[in-house]
């Protein structure tokens, strides 16, 4: 296979937008460049319990890992589960690859990501707690309570 290339479309978003999109290989190397948001959603052991099992017998998941990308890396907007997964499969299995359809936008702001994010989510459907836990860090009283919770 190839060396991962620049992502090969070009598309329009509503939000005047653009991102771009190709086949990405994750292995023990390319796992790195994922970094996940502070305030990413909870995740659900048995999602990422059912799509590890889902790849040890050899199927792939079809939906696209969505990312912010930013200065070499990419800010995980949806695919947190099936991210930590492939991290479980690595964990066991360094030599594990698996190619991915990976959808980048760039430089978003934090408006933009949740927006995108329910745009593109349609494994595990956005709950209440998943909305609060990703503007957690714009609400002062939260910030307060963390900080000053025993």
């Amino acid at each position: 296979m190839e060396e991962n290339k620049e992502y090969i479309n070009e598309m329009p978003h509503s939000f005047e937008l653009s991102y771009s999109f190709g086949l990405f290989e994750i292995n023990d190397d390319t796992i790195k460049q994922f970094v996940y948001a502070k305030n990413r959603r909870r995740l659900a052991n048995s999602q990422i319990e059912s799509i590890y099992r889902l790849l040890k017998s050899g199927k792939h998941f079809e939906a696209p890992i969505v990312v912010d990308k930013n200065l070499g890396s990419f800010r995980v907007i949806d695919g947190y589960h099936r991210l930590e997964a492939i991290k479980r499969i690595l964990a066991k299995h360094k030599f594990f690859r698996i190619v991915i359809l990976l959808v980048a936008y760039p430089h978003l702001d934090d408006d933009a990501r949740i927006a995108i994010f329910r745009k593109w989510n349609v494994g595990r459907p956005q709950t209440m707690d998943d909305f609060i836990q990703s503007v957690a860090d714009r609400i002062y009283f939260i910030e307060l309570v963390r900080k000053n919770f025993p």
